[in-house]
């Protein structure tokens, strides 16, 4: 898989909970509607969202494999101190 860009893997977990339209997004994550909606663009290309009927963006089961091959990358490079 190509590798993710910070903002591609913070849609990503924007997604992780439920679908948002792009004005959500937009505003929750502080990117502006246009240069979201490239993100969004090849996410989709890469098969990692879609959209749904309401026209929402929702993370697909290849998205959600994604974030956790980021999420068990992080945790073998920034171990948990006690």
């Amino acid at each position: 898989m190509d590798r993710l860009s910070i903002r591609e893997v913070r849609v990503l977990l924007a997604l992780e909970d439920e679908p948002r339209g792009l004005t959500e997004l937009s505003r929750m994550l502080g990117i502006p509607p246009s240069s979201l909606y490239g993100t969004l663009t090849k996410l989709q290309a890469l098969g990692l969202v879609m959209r749904n009927e309401a026209k929402q963006y929702i993370i697909t089961d290849k998205g959600r494999q994604a974030i956790a091959d980021v999420k068990q990358l992080l945790a073998k490079e920034m171990p948990v101190r006690g």
